[in-house]
């Protein structure tokens, strides 16, 4: 049975999940987990595990969850290997990293388990100096468009106030 992780943005409200799961029931889909990923101005974002029998029937579970009011689907993507049972991924991820002797072995073995942990389409370790991927799991981005993007993020936070934040010659 194909299982999908759903990520809904909705109005912030008593019922409207009820309402989305309600829809998904409709077309004989089965939430198996929900994770409430954040709730900010009256909107949440939450990512539902829903198993479907068919997926012919994508299209109509889509349709079906659109009737909600106020309601967007911002992904939808299979979960090869089911919902995790996140009870156990810490240990097997540190049995996986304590069976690797190499380093580049063991930044092998972070990348899986985060992709796996994390359920994430793409995973990547980037040298931020060099600007090179390496190590990866899926399809990420350039090396040096994940290098700008994390000197994006930390710049959002405020510029830097001192040479040691800035890094060597000012830069982030």
């Amino acid at each position: 049975m194909p299982v999908y992780l759903l990520r809904v943005a909705l109005p912030d409200r008593p019922g409207a999940l009820g309402a989305v799961a309600s829809r998904i029931g409709a077309v004989r889909a089965d939430v198996v987990a929900v994770d409430i990923l954040g709730q900010d101005r009256g909107r949440a974002v939450d990512e539902l595990i829903v198993e479907l029998a068919d997926e012919r029937h994508v299209s109509l579970l889509l349709d079906e969850i659109a009737e909600v009011d106020g309601v967007a689907v911002e992904e939808v993507r299979v979960l090869p290997s089911g919902p995790v049972d996140h009870r156990f991924t810490a240990y097997e991820t540190a049995a996986a990293l304590l069976r690797r002797q190499d380093p580049a072995e063991v930044l092998d073995a972070v990348v899986e388990r985060c992709a796996l942990d994390l359920q994430a389409a793409w995973v990547a370790a980037v040298d931020l100096d060099e600007r090179v991927v390496l190590a990866a799991v899926g399809e990420p981005p350039a090396a040096a468009w994940l290098a700008a993007y994390v000197a994006g993020s930390r710049w959002c936070g405020g510029p830097p106030t001192t040479e040691t934040e800035a890094g060597p010659g000012g830069r982030p």
